[in-house]
């Protein structure tokens, strides 16, 4: 069976963790905590956001709500890039396997040549 370089092992593997972190942190996504910008917030507090197209105060309720609503997306993003990081993982061993293959069969037929077989 042919063994893939070093290189191609480093790289399945570095796709791979990627691909697993990122499909664990998305199934993990509890939604639990609220943000205010990069804060985190209690219950009773309220946020004030300012955007290039205004700005407002928002309670920590409204800003649960919307947050809950993007959770999904947030957890098919992150799900679908694990998946699409293992798959890749996947395409380069078995790109680099048959690389492998190749050059063995170019190698033998050279010797073969140079023995005159």
């Amino acid at each position: 069976m042919a063994r893939p370089k070093a290189a191609v092992v480093g790289g399945v593997v570095v796709l791979a963790l990627l691909g697993v972190i990122l499909s664990v942190v998305a199934v993990t996504l509890s939604g639990d905590e609220v943000f205010c910008g990069d804060k985190t917030m209690q219950p009773g507090q309220r946020c004030l956001l300012v955007t290039d197209t205004g700005s407002g105060w928002h309670s920590y309720e409204q800003l649960q709500a919307e947050q809950k609503g993007q959770l999904p997306k947030r957890r098919a993003i992150g799900g679908g890039l694990g998946a699409v990081f293992l798959v890749g993982a996947v395409v380069l061993l078995i790109a680099g396997t048959r690389q492998d293959k190749k050059e063995q069969a170019q190698i033998a037929a050279a010797q073969a040549w140079t023995r005159g077989d």
